[in-house]
């Protein structure tokens, strides 16, 4: 497949996946649904970013990746950990959320 493909798909995958993290951090309650699609987007948002790495010959060890993979680790395991077990903190996960993927978007643009 093309990098764009891997881009489309990537960028699509992650749209749904922070709506999704939104509707599972704001819903009064807990919606097995949401929680797939949710981690369904993560794991295509997780191979198409290993796609597009393949296609544009990144390394996987640079900086910019490893912390890209730890946000999406923090994000995926912890937003339905947070709803679960730490309702109290689901409002104030929304902050870390959106800090955590602005931290993801520098990383992708600048690759530091």
């Amino acid at each position: 497949m093309s990098v764009t493909v891997y881009h489309v798909g990537h960028l699509c995958a992650l749209m749904v996946m922070v709506l999704s993290m939104g509707g599972v951090l704001t819903a009064t309650q807990r919606s097995k649904r949401l929680s797939m699609i949710m981690g369904l987007s993560s794991l295509v948002v997780l191979v198409a970013g290993f796609g597009m790495l393949h296609r544009l010959h990144y390394d996987l060890s640079a900086k910019w990746v490893i912390g890209k993979l730890l946000i999406w680790l923090c994000l995926s395991v912890g937003v339905p950990v947070v709803a679960r077990r730490f309702p109290s903190l689901r409002i104030p996960a929304l902050g870390v959320v959106a800090g955590l993927l602005m931290v993801a978007v520098w990383l992708a643009v600048v690759k530091p």
